[in-house]
C-alpha cells in the first residue's frame, strides 16, 4: 500500500504532520475525518516538496490606493 504524508489541523486549531499507509488518498481522507482532524495537505510520501511561492511585495501606498479604488468601484456598483 502507498504511504502518504499528511498535515492536519484539529478542532482546537493545532496542526500536526505524520506519515500513514492507506489504500488510496480518498480512504485516508475518510479515516482522518473519522478521527476529527481536517486535512490541510495529503500527498504520497516521496513526492517532491511543493516549492514555496514567493509573492511580489507592494508598497504600503500601492496597497492603500488599490483598496480605495476597489472600494469606490464596489460602492458604485
Amino acid at each position: 500500500m502507498p504511504i502518504y504524508y499528511c498535515r492536519v489541523v484539529d478542532a482546537r486549531g493545532r496542526t500536526s504532520a505524520f506519515v500513514r499507509e492507506a489504500a488510496t488518498e480518498e480512504v485516508l481522507i475518510r479515516e482522518l475525518n473519522k478521527e476529527d482532524v481536517f486535512p490541510l495537505e495529503v500527498r504520497q510520501a516521496g513526492e517532491a516538496e511543493p516549492k514555496a511561492v514567493r509573492g511580489r511585495r507592494f508598497s504600503r501606498g500601492a496597497v492603500i490606493e488599490f483598496t480605495e479604488t476597489i472600494s469606490v468601484l464596489l460602492t458604485s456598483g
